[in-house]
């Protein structure tokens, strides 16, 4: 069983910011970057 992996506040906003600059789907951008769809808000 994986462990769920814990961002840090500056981890979440610097993934949000490279979502927002790659074009990408939030979905598209999850799966490039092995993150939990449902745990991926702005």
């Amino acid at each position: 069983m994986q462990k769920r992996k814990l961002y840090t506040l500056e981890e979440k906003r610097q993934h949000v910011a490279s979502w927002r600059a790659s074009g990408l789907t939030r979905h598209l951008y999850c799966e490039l970057h092995d993150i939990k769809f449902s745990t991926f808000r702005e």
